[in-house]
This record gives structure tokens, sequence and C-alpha cells, in this order.
């Protein structure tokens, strides 16, 4: 299978739309993490400020693991729409192939008669 057979069976227009959440998430989370950020090596004073930190580590991992979750569902969306489309081209292709078959007889029948 050619790279142009692959690229024209994806749907590109569900790709699009789907683009803009998947980027807008990525950016807020980034933007976040730049403004969270820290010098290192900070000693804290009290095991509260350690614990609040704990807590911050802690959100940021479940907001990337919530991003990576929208993710992997837009990923599986995509994939299951690839398989939709895969199967309709076959559909499509092996109509197209009788349609041709029956062409021809007709053709040959109509020539013979």
């Amino acid at each position: 299978m050619g790279i142009g057979v692959i690229l024209s069976r994806v749907p590109w227009g569900k790709v699009v739309t789907l683009l803009p959440p998947i980027i807008k998430t990525a950016r807020e989370l980034l933007a976040k993490s730049k403004q969270e950020e820290i010098e290192y090596p900070v000693v804290y004073d009290s095991s509260a400020e350690l614990e609040e930190r704990i807590h911050q580590l802690e959100e940021n991992e479940r907001q990337q693991a919530a991003l990576i979750e929208k993710i992997a569902v837009q990923l599986q969306n995509f994939a299951d729409t690839i398989q939709i489309i895969d199967t309709r081209m076959r559909t499509i292709l092996w109509l197209a192939l009788l349609a041709l078959l029956f062409s021809l007889s007709t053709l040959i029948y109509v020539l013979l008669k």
C-alpha cells in the first residue's frame, strides 16, 4: 500500500476538528507548568509547605493523566473511523468490480446478438 492510498483513507475533516482541543489543552498545560517553575534546590521551612508542593505535583500528574486519557480516546475514535472507512472502501471496490463485470457481460451479450 502506498502512502497516497493511506493518506487518502484518513478522514482529514475529523482530524482537523479534533486537533484544536488537543493543542489548546496542551498549551494550557504547558503554560501552567511554566507558571509553577521553582528554582531548585528548594528548602521548605515546614512540613505544611512540603505537603502543599506534593499536593501540587499530584494535581499536575492528574491533569496530565486526564490529558493523556483524552488523547487516547480521540486516537481510538480516529482508529475506529479509519477502520470504518477501510470497510466502506472495500465494499465500494467490490461493488465497482461487480458493476464492471456486469457491464462487460452486457457489452459482450449485445455484441454477440
